[in-house]
């Protein structure tokens, strides 16, 4: 969006392409960040998912940034994002949280989400710069991103602080 808004892809909703891009972020030409307004984990989070993204053989860049100490830069809470093309993903939070919840610059929650590709090449670069606690650069719980046949798949996480933050967190059956 032209403010650099963030952007929801709701439960039963999809994007579907057939080989053109597909771009999220913020500002007039979404080169920017998406960014997550504040209040629940959910609303500060830049782009929040929980529906389906197919690009067939078309990019796909996400493009987001959580409010400042409380959410996930993106979250992909269901549905499955496919593409046989170049995924890219990227994203800064600065949040933690506590007990079993976990805040990620990128983070993929919930058996049944999922992130495929069979010739593409997917990068997914999360960065949370904020301790104390469960703050992630990249958090797998429960979800999976494959590929299933001649693809890549790299991912690039950093976090700062101690307590259960990783750069890369694969957890409750995680599958990379």
């Amino acid at each position: 969006g032209a403010g650099n808004i963030q952007i929801q892809l709701a439960g039963g909703a999809s994007i579907n392409s057939t080989g053109g891009a597909i771009l999220m972020g913020g500002g007039a030409s979404a080169a920017a960040n998406a960014r997550g307004q504040g209040g629940s984990q959910l609303g500060a989070t830049g782009i929040y998912v929980d529906g389906n993204i197919s690009a067939g053989t078309g990019s796909v860049t996400m493009r987001g940034q959580g409010a400042a100490g409380a959410g996930d830069g993106i979250a992909f809470e269901g549905g499955t994002l496919t593409s046989d093309g170049t995924v890219t993903i990227s994203d800064t939070a600065s949040a933690s949280a506590g007990g079993s919840t976990f805040v990620g610059g990128v983070r993929f929650a919930n058996a049944g989400t999922r992130l495929t590709t069979a010739t593409g090449n997917v990068t997914i670069t999360g960065t949370n710069t904020n301790g104390p606690s469960n703050a992630q650069g990249v958090h797998v719980n429960a979800a999976t991103i494959e590929t299933t046949g001649t693809g890549s798949l790299t991912l690039n996480g950093t976090s700062s602080g101690q307590g259960g933050n990783w750069a890369v967190g694969l957890i409750t059956g995680g599958t990379v």
